[in-house]
Order: structure tokens, then sequence, then C-alpha cells
């Protein structure tokens, strides 16, 4: 497996990904230019997740996706080195610590598993867009 910086182009590839779980597709606007794109050794894409920097000494790790054509064991291992890669670009960028949201048991257990703590706090997620004029 490979890793590379996310690329607007790549955009195009991961909405199915998005949609085969019937989830909200993000728009690409709202993802930032610290993005990673997990491929295989054939260049077939496998994982993304991207990390939003803070202006702080931290950092967010979000919207962490993987194809869901791939192979399962290729699909957890792909989220390993994505969040490895944002780790490592944490570390270049002078951010000490790096955290999660997650609605997914499955990526929470392997967040535990790369050394995250789970805060075990109940929470909700809640987005609103500010530039719209009357809301």
């Amino acid at each position: 497996m490979k890793t590379r910086r996310f690329e607007r182009s790549d955009y195009i590839k991961i909405i199915p990904w998005w949609t085969f779980r019937q989830k909200a597709v993000v728009a690409s606007e709202y993802l930032p230019e610290t993005g990673i794109l997990v491929e295989s050794d054939l260049g077939e894409p496998l994982a993304a997740s991207w990390l939003y920097v803070t202006n702080s000494n931290a950092a967010l790790i979000d919207w962490t996706m993987t194809n869901p054509d791939a192979p399962i064991r290729e699909r957890s291992k792909a989220v390993k080195v994505a969040i490895s890669a944002l780790e490592s670009l944490a570390r270049d960028l002078g951010i000490r610590c790096v955290f999660g949201i997650s609605g997914s048991r499955g990526l929470a257990r392997t967040m535990e598993r790369l050394g995250y703590f789970r805060s075990r706090l109940p929470h909700e997620v809640l987005l609103k867009e500010v530039t719209k004029h009357g809301s």
C-alpha cells in the first residue's frame, strides 16, 4: 500500500463510497488540503481521510472512508495506514495532539488499537452552513 496527498481530482472517486453507506456526501469545498489517499500497489483507491488543522496545537482526523468494493482486510489495513500518515503529517506541522470523532464502532476500535483513548461521552455532531442568508 502507498499513500499520497488527496487531490481535488480524487473527489469523484470517493463520492460512491459515501453514497454506498447512505451518508450525506461531504462537499469538496469542506475538505481541507491535508487529506490522504491510500492506494493498493496496483493504484486502486482503498481509503481516504483528512486532517483538519486548527489554530491550536490540536488537529482533527475526520471523514475517514473506505472503498466498499475492496476486500475487508485491505480496507482495515488502509484505514490504519491513512491514520498513521495523518499523524506523521501532524507531527511535521508541529501539531502535538490529534483526535477523532466517530460514529463507527469499527473505526473507533481501530483508533484505540493505534493508541487513541475513548472519551466514552455521547455526542452529536451538528453542522450549519453559515453563509446562507436568513438562517
